[in-house]
């Protein structure tokens, strides 16, 4: 606050509350092993896709220290395992409540998932709202960025790519 040359009694206590939130809400994930979320998977004959979409969580951008609305998207085709959806969903947040950029993101999610699941392939979506654009310069609201990642199958086949393009993309 001093450094903002506020100094108020209603900003006494706010270093405090906004170091709290900090720790326990935007990067939170810094303190978290994302690989122990998915420890215990089931077995499945599904070789079908499946889909987890609108997982909605939040990031913080590095660069600017600014955070970003998210929803994430996630397909995979099993290979004789699957995880607890919720735990799919627990994986990303922990992978978003950190600075982060949102394709590095993207590339973390698919590549830990793809790793965790054992799956033939994944493919991740992320549709965001970013805190850089609605506050910094000329405001652009409902500006979204969009970021893709595929691992396996969905990374080597053209065709299984833009199947999982439209299946993330579906409202």
């Amino acid at each position: 606050m001093d450094a903002l040359g506020i100094n108020n009694p209603e900003t006494k206590d706010t270093p405090r509350r906004v170091a709290k939130m900090w720790i326990e809400q935007l990067t939170d994930g810094e303190r978290r092993n994302p690989d122990d979320i998915i420890r215990k998977l089931s077995r499945t004959r599904s070789r079908e896709t499946i889909v987890v979409r609108n997982i909605e969580v939040h990031s913080v951008c590095p660069h600017h220290l600014l955070p970003y609305e998210l929803k994430a998207h996630v397909a995979f085709v099993p290979d004789g395992y699957t995880a607890g959806f919720s735990r799919i969903a627990d994986y990303v947040e922990a992978r978003a409540h950190r600075l982060v950029l949102l394709e590095e993101l993207a590339r973390d999610i698919v590549d830990g998932l793809h790793e965790r699941l054992k799956a033939k392939g994944v493919a991740v979506l992320l549709e965001s709202r970013h805190g850089c654009m609605v506050f910094q310069g000329t405001p652009r609201r409902a500006t979204t960025v969009d970021a893709f990642a595929f691992r396996g199958h969905y990374e080597l086949d053209a065709k299984a790519q833009m199947q999982a393009q439209r299946l993330l993309m579906k409202k």
